[in-house]
């Protein structure tokens, strides 16, 4: 199993369970007001984990699937056993550098 198709799945898992939960959904929402006058700067991750809904999660996705799966060969190829590990922290490094401009 790819580093990319276990992203999607713990997405897919994470928006789900958000989504039957509205109080979870919130907190985890990038929110910048809540991160600077309550210090949540886990939003900065946990927003890319939460999607709005079905087609905003399925349209990521499938993109990411196609994308993710070639730079995580490419990855694999010019930096070998540590490819996966710099492919997942490009992926959450993308995330939080995502979300400093609405910060």
């Amino acid at each position: 199993m790819t580093a990319t198709l276990v992203l999607i799945i713990i997405t897919a898992i994470v928006s789900f369970y958000a989504w039957q939960n509205e109080g979870l959904f919130n907190k985890w929402m990038f929110n910048p007001y809540q991160v600077k006058t309550r210090n949540q700067y886990y939003r900065f991750l946990s927003s890319g984990f939460v999607h709005t809904d079905t087609m905003h999660l399925l349209f990521n996705m499938i993109t990411f699937y196609f994308f993710g799966a070639k730079l995580e060969r490419a990855y694999d190829q010019y930096f070998g056993t540590n490819g996966i590990y710099l492919f997942v922290f490009t992926y959450l490094a993308g995330i939080v550098v995502s979300d400093l401009k609405t910060y």
